[in-house]
């Protein structure tokens, strides 16, 4: 009952402004917060059917469509959101868990080295890399990036890896 009421606003409100992905994203917001994963995809399916070149949108449905374990759709979904915003990395590291979900490692490990060329001053994204390689057993590949990513840490005062600043983004990469 309490759900559905605050429902109602948000359904008005994505009736009233069809190309707005505002009222879907809060609608799967709320849903994933009562734990109905179902209708939290739906609602981000419908976010991008609103905008289908909203960039956070299409990041919102593909981490959605990875938890689901709809892998392959999400991929597509995470590329778009990827080649959308540029300059955001959360795509690329997106991209990259969804072809690790589907055993691509090497096509993941290039998507991930890809975006730490883009995005230098990420010092988690270079340490998400670098976790990426341990974990599959690429300890040397991985010991050359440490130095690098240390570096850049301790010069650029970006200490938030250590302290556990990581997002749940890149946690995933990391399973």
């Amino acid at each position: 009952m309490a759900e559905q009421a605050a429902l109602e606003p948000l359904l008005t409100a994505a009736q009233a402004e069809p190309h707005s992905v505002r009222p879907w994203n809060e609608m799967a917001e709320l849903h994933g917060d009562l734990e109905n994963a179902a209708a939290a995809l739906h609602a981000h399916e419908q976010a991008v059917r609103a905008a289908p070149d909203d960039a956070y949108a299409n990041l919102q449905l593909g981490w959605a469509l990875k938890i689901a374990g709809r892998h392959e759709e999400a991929l597509t979904a995470l590329r778009r959101a990827a080649r959308l915003e540029h300059r955001d990395e959360r795509g690329s590291v997106g991209e990259a868990s969804a072809l690790l979900a589907l055993g691509r490692d090497q096509e993941a490990l290039s998507v991930l080295r890809n975006a730490v060329e883009q995005h230098p001053k990420k010092t988690t994204l270079l340490r998400t890399l670098i976790n990426a390689l341990e974990v599959r057993g690429r300890f040397e590949e991985a010991l050359g990036l440490y130095a690098s990513w240390l570096e850049r840490t301790w010069s650029t005062g970006d200490r938030g890896y250590s302290v556990g600043r990581s997002g749940s983004d890149y946690a995933a990469l990391e399973r």
